[in-house]
């Protein structure tokens, strides 16, 4: 019996540990219905998902929920053929929320999460204003 407890919890253990983000390497494959960072300077501080348009909607709309936004609150940006949704947090970080399709032959789609410090935006609006 007492064996059949420790099984239990270590089964247990390792199917919920699939649950979260997971860390790549630039080489290695994409996940699909997945959370997944890219250790790699270009992918710093960006989360990814990829999965079909009625998946990836429904988790944009409960990403969106905390900020009282929906779908139809986003901007399309036309130079990149997406959705974007600038999120505040309140606590000194902000994010953009980027909803993309990922080619024009398939029903999927990539979020992208980008989450920047805003003392850094501001500095970058600044110097941009400068020159």
């Amino acid at each position: 019996m007492k064996k059949l407890i420790v099984f239990c919890l270590l089964l247990t253990g390792s199917v919920f540990g699939q649950i979260g983000v997971i860390n790549l390497k630039i080489t290695d494959s994409i996940f699909y219905d997945q959370w997944y960072t890219i250790d790699h300077e270009d992918h710093k501080n960006s989360v990814y998902f990829l999965s079909t348009k009625e998946v990836v909607d429904s988790m944009v709309t409960a990403l969106l929920k905390p900020w009282d936004l929906t779908l139809k609150d986003g901007k399309y940006i036309e130079e990149d053929k997406g959705t974007l949704w600038n999120l505040d947090n309140m606590n000194g970080f902000s994010s953009n929320l980027f909803v993309e399709k990922y080619d024009e032959k398939s029903n999927d789609y990539f979020i992208t999460i980008y989450t920047y410090l805003q003392s850094t935006i501001k500095e970058d609006e600044e110097n941009e204003k400068k020159n």
